[in-house]
């Protein structure tokens, strides 16, 4: 997320005059070049030269962000806003680095003042449904990401977060049309693959969700969502021709080592594959640790769900989907 939109407002910033390259010219090169210390020089020098010209301020909050050091960068957005309250740059960037500090409350805000001085700059849509979808709020967050692709964005992460959004209030079929344009725009994101996997196993098409968990799997080795779906598809399909015990369990493994052992649900996905292969006590014993793990939050239609896994579980029985 974080270079993406470093790249989107390097678009918003507006350029120096003829004359020759000035110090903030020679910046923006710079960070366009991702060439950091160097564009953090020439910013500098540009305030130096010029403490009222908001643009270096802008351009040196860019840098701060790029390097992880949100507060100095909220702080220099902070004063370029100071000098110039129409900046509409300095509200988005300011935004992104509240997005990273979890003020979503003022982010939102800021993307609101940079909407209402121009309303079609669409990276406040997209900071601005980024803080929504982590604030919790995903029917905002499907508004602001839905303002942002009518106004032309073709960025497959835009999709695939409005997906998530979609996917948090239960509109499947809506989330499964976003992850599929994602996979579109974005062959390469195994997210996008690896969620709408999630959907395939809600709409238990077996076959789809294997493939695609497995798409994601090639893509990025260490993504753990995906090696527990490939895990859960294997272990509890209907079908005979998809589960794979042996391969069930060898894939739980991992994706409980990937998240360090600290999730819940990739322990419960290792006790059904367990108990597909025919571990019974191996399958009793993980998901009993997956009940009683101290950080489960379970909502209680998953808890029911749990419980009555680990009784099949106690009674020798695999479990399957219907």
């Amino acid at each position: 997320m974080k270079s993406s939109l470093r790249c989107a407002w390097l678009l918003l910033l507006p350029l120096a005059g003829c004359g020759g390259p000035t110090p903030y010219d020679q910046g923006l090169a710079a960070l366009n070049a991702q060439e950091l210390p160097q564009a953090a020089a020439y910013f500098q020098q540009a305030i130096d030269q010029n403490p009222k010209d908001a643009g270096p301020w802008v351009g040196l909050g860019m840098v701060l962000y790029s390097r992880g050091e949100f507060i100095q960068a909220i702080d220099h957005y902070r004063q370029a806003l100071k000098l110039d309250p129409n900046r509409v740059e300095a509200y988005v960037g300011r935004a992104a680095a509240c997005l990273q500090t979890r003020e979503y409350d003022l982010a939102i805000a800021d993307c609101n003042a940079a909407l209402a001085i121009a309303p079609d700059t669409v990276t406040a849509y997209t900071t601005r449904g980024y803080a929504y979808s982590e604030k919790g709020a995903p029917r905002d967050a499907i508004a602001s990401y839905t303002e942002a692709i009518q106004r032309g964005v073709q960025d497959g992460d835009i999709w695939l977060n409005r997906g998530n959004a979609h996917f948090d209030i239960k509109q499947l079929d809506a989330a499964l049309k976003d992850y599929t344009e994602a996979i579109k725009l974005k062959p390469q994101s195994a997210g996008a693959h690896s969620n709408r996997g999630r959907i395939y196993t809600r709409q238990a098409n077996w076959e789809a969700a294997k493939k695609d968990y497995e798409a994601a799997i090639r893509l990025d080795r260490n993504l753990a969502s995906a090696y527990s779906g490939l895990a859960w598809v294997l272990a509890v399909s209907p079908n005979d021709k998809v589960r794979d015990g042996a391969q069930a369990v060898k894939l739980a493994g991992k994706a409980c080592e990937l998240s360090q052992w600290q999730d819940p649900y990739c322990i419960g996905v290792l006790a059904a594959a367990y108990a597909e292969y025919g571990e019974f006590k191996l399958a009793v014993d993980w998901q009993r640790k997956s009940l009683e793990f101290e950080h489960a939050t379970f909502p209680p239609e998953e808890l029911k769900k749990a419980e009555e896994r680990l009784t099949y579980y106690l009674m020798k029985r695999p479990y399957r989907e219907q």
